[in-house]
């Protein structure tokens, strides 16, 4: 076989594996993401409260007064019902006690320590500066629980006597993952 062969068929084997590669590939199926993105800018101090809505319940927070003379900061939901097809989750400590404050570009997806939000405590943000809770809501149109990911951003004073809801986004695409910050 003379060179000019042997370069050719060392060129058509790269090309086939390289083909191969691709042809194996799994095409990326995953639906666009329909980000909802809302500006919130609302202000809390110590015995105000505040909320901001949710699935079936609003989010309320506030900060309260402890009995040795320091604040703490919570989120709940309300009592009253504001739709009833469906419920919200916080992502919190592995203990369930404290909302777990997360950075830029975390992933909020199924995998978390999902809780309901019920007086949990917002004290690991405090001083932080700008840190963000993930949420999601769960509805069942189907009778399949289908899921929806949000972020809220805050910031919790060092003193734990001021709170700012910032913003929030929620990405509309069922059971699709969000980004701490992503907003489209």
């Amino acid at each position: 076989m003379n060179r000019l062969n042997m370069k050719t068929l060392k060129l058509f084997y790269v090309i086939t594996i390289v083909s191969l590669l691709f042809s194996c590939s799994k095409p990326n199926n995953l639906p666009d993401d329909n980000i909802i993105f809302t500006e919130i800018n609302k202000t809390i101090t110590v015995s105000t409260i505040d909320s901001i809505s949710g699935t079936c319940k609003n989010l309320i927070f506030e900060i309260k007064e402890t009995d040795s003379s320091e604040n703490t900061a919570i989120i709940k939901l309300s009592d009253e019902l504001i739709l009833c097809d469906g419920f919200s989750n916080i992502i919190a400590d592995s203990n369930g006690e404290n909302v777990s404050p997360l950075d830029a570009d975390q992933k909020i997806s199924e995998n978390g320590n999902w809780i309901y939000p019920d007086d949990i405590c917002l004290d690991k943000f405090a001083g932080k500066g700008e840190k963000y809770i993930g949420y999601r809501s769960g509805g069942y149109p189907s009778g399949i629980t289908n899921y929806h990911y949000g972020w809220i951003k805050i910031e919790l004073s060092s003193d734990k006597k001021t709170l700012r809801i910032i913003e929030r986004a929620t990405n509309q695409t069922e059971n699709k993952y969000i980004k701490a910050g992503q907003m489209e």
